[in-house]
């Protein structure tokens, strides 16, 4: 196995990794969280929220965004936003994924008209890295700086970012791979 073959093998898991954890980090319901003390009729309650892009959650008890009134009726904009992004983001890095396995294959199969395949991938990633960023950057400015400033930033939030970090590192694997001579 060549420095081609394996460029583009480790491109391509790496973008697969990432695109799994975006996978994660878009369907948890933790992109943020935090703990409240509540005062009650006789004691003080210790409220546990997180709360992702689908679902916020008070001590395991969960309820669709749309449901909560004090947060849909403010930022419904801003979460559809976030949501578009981050799903289309994920398509792109799906379909970028399926072109880098292409990719792989035709190198393992011995075909060298491969150069379409590795545009294509770097493309898709390229764009999925676009919406992935844009996706975080309106739900970090919009969303958290106004709503859930009191509350933590989590590992969901967080996967998107490290997926959004992995995607474009994939594909310039994929494209030194690409650019390689054996």
């Amino acid at each position: 196995m060549g420095h081609l073959t394996a460029l583009l093998i480790v491109g391509t898991s790496v973008i697969i990794f990432g695109n799994i954890l975006h996978i994660v980090g878009v369907a948890t319901n933790y992109w943020v969280s935090g703990t409240f003390r509540v005062p009650s009729h006789s004691h003080i309650a210790d409220l546990d929220h997180n709360a992702g892009l689908w679902e916020m959650c008070v001590n395991s008890d969960c309820d669709k965004l749309e449901d909560v009134n004090s947060i849909w009726d403010n930022y419904s904009t801003e979460f559809e936003a976030t949501r578009a992004m981050m799903i289309i983001g994920l398509l792109f890095g799906l379909a970028g994924g399926l072109l880098a396995i292409a990719l792989v294959i035709c190198v393992l199969i011995g075909k060298t008209a491969h150069r379409s395949l590795c545009v294509g991938c770097i493309g898709c990633i390229s764009a999925a890295f676009i919406f992935i960023l844009i996706g975080l950057i309106i739900y970090g400015v919009e969303i958290y700086d106004d709503y859930f400033s009191d509350y933590d930033i989590d590992y969901s939030y967080a996967l998107c970012i490290v997926a959004g970090i992995l995607l474009p590192f994939g594909a310039v694997l994929i494209f030194a791979g690409c650019m390689t001579k054996e």
